[in-house]
This record gives structure tokens, sequence and C-alpha cells, in this order.
């Protein structure tokens, strides 16, 4: 593994924000000490995050000011890579991250000379409200995430963060051509189908295209509850350590022939799954 992702808070409160600083400050230089590149990607969310419909023009101008601050201080710290906001359209929903991403790049570009990358995650309900030019209903999540690597144009790269699935998707995920079964709510767009779609559209913009997360859920070692990456989910919905094992290797099989680079999230101390992704990042370059 040879670099360290990690998000600086943009909207927690007085004492927090602070104190997170403060530790991403400390996370950076010794990844410097170690030899790990950086990516900074600035972090909206954190504790009761305001919903993108409540979000005025001066909430997103803070979030602006924030962004551009981090951008000076990567600068000043040598961070080879930033984005300005961890999931954007998830933040301010897909059309109005896009408009944004427009206003905010240039002044990015203004006080910081690393790579700058449109990081997404990749569905929400201007997806949902779209029709899709290829079946005329509900665009899928293959279409989606093509959607944002084309309104990546501009940036030096785009980073996807994919799925967090419960257990009745992953017969999904890795078969392509398996029909909805009775029960399930839909089915979702296979890993393949993205990887396909996505690293293409990458290649036509020619911009190297990122996994920027890839998580399964998980049962949290502490609390015992079934989680999706500090999110509880239903019962029975949590993956086996033996199961996330083999989804990361899938995964990392489907995807490392066609990304530059994955960043992987697996829960700590879930052993056979780390064990997996260490053994798969050996092959990344």
């Amino acid at each position: 593994m040879n670099v360290l992702s990690i998000g600086p808070a943009a909207h927690h409160p007085f004492p927090f924000r602070q104190i997170i600083d403060i530790c991403v400050l400390g996370a950076i230089k010794e990844a410097r000490n170690q030899g790990f590149a950086v990516h900074v990607a600035v972090e909206a969310q954190g504790p009761s995050p305001p919903h993108p419909d409540t979000i005025t023009d001066e909430t997103i101008e803070q979030y602006t000011e924030r962004v551009i601050k981090w951008a000076e201080i990567c600068e000043d710290y040598g961070v080879e890579y930033f984005s300005p906001l961890n999931e954007a359209d998830y933040i301010l929903h897909r059309d109005r991250a896009i408009s944004w991403h427009a206003e905010v790049l240039p002044r990015i570009r203004g006080v910081y000379s690393g790579k700058v990358l449109a990081r997404w995650s990749c569905y929400d309900k201007d997806d949902a409200e779209d029709i899709s030019p290829i079946t005329g209903g509900q665009i899928n999540e293959a279409e989606a995430y093509v959607y944002r690597v084309r309104a990546s144009e501009g940036f030096d790269g785009v980073m996807l963060d994919f799925p967090i699935l419960e257990r009745w998707q992953l017969k999904y995920y890795f078969n392509a051509s398996k029909e909805l079964e009775e029960g399930d709510p839909w089915r979702p767009s296979s890993l393949e189908e993205i990887v396909l779609a996505t690293s293409q559209a990458a290649g036509e913009l020619g911009i190297p295209i990122y996994v920027g997360e890839i998580a399964v859920a998980g049962t949290d070692p502490i609390s015992g509850l079934t989680k999706k990456l500090g999110m509880q989910s239903e019962e029975g919905m949590a993956a086996t350590e033996e199961e996330a094992a083999e989804y990361f290797e899938k995964s990392l099989d489907t995807i490392i022939p066609y990304y530059d680079g994955v960043v992987c999230t697996p829960w700590p101390g879930n052993r056979l799954p780390t064990q997996v992704i260490k053994e798969k990042f050996g092959e990344l370059q």
C-alpha cells in the first residue's frame, strides 16, 4: 500500500473541527515520515450533516472557503492528491455538485499544484429522476457512475466510491447476467458492468480513474452491531469475515486490470479481509 487517504472536517462544530484538523495534519506528517503519498478529501458528512435539500448558498460558500484553505495547506505540505469534497454529490446532490466543482476548481488550481481528483458517491435522487437513454427506465448504477466520470472533465483524475453492499446484493455484484430474484427490491449493476463502463469513459477523457472506497456491510467488532461503515444496517445483512474476504478478492481481481488504484475499507479487526487486501495491493503499481 502506498497512499494514505484522509479527510479534514468541513462543518463540524467547535472544538471538533479543530481537533480533527490537528489529527489530519499529524497523519500527513507521519505519512511523509513513512514514505506514503497522501490524498486529502475535505469531509462534509460528519455528525448530523445537513440534508442536501437544506444546504444554502451561504453554507456552500463556507465549504468553499474550507476547501481553499485545505488546498493551501496541502500545497505547503507537498500533498500529492486533493479532492474538493468527499462524495460531493452525496453532500450537495449530483447536479449542484457538478456546478460547484466548475466554480471551485479554478480557485483550487490557483493555490495548489498537485493532482486534483473529483470524488463521487455515485448515485442520488438526481439519478433516480433521470430517464435512461439505454433502457427508457430509471438509470442504473453503471450509467450513474459514467455520468460522474464524464462530469470530471478538467480534473486530473476521478475517484468513485463503490456501493457498500449487504449480503443479498452479493449474488448480483459478481454476475452481470443474473436476473432479478423474487423478493429482492431491484437488481444492482454488477461490478464488471460498472468497472468496464467507467474505465472506458475515463479513457475517453484521458484521465486516471480510482476507487475511493470499497467496502461491505460487516459486524462492528466493538459494538457487535451490523453496520455499513458506521451506519447501522438491518439484522442479518452483515457479511461474515469469510464472505468479506471473498468479496474483496473478487472485487480487486475485477478492478485492478482496468483502474489506476483502489482504496479499501475493511472493518478493523477483520483479519481475513485485511490479509486479502494486503496481498492484492501488492499487485498494484
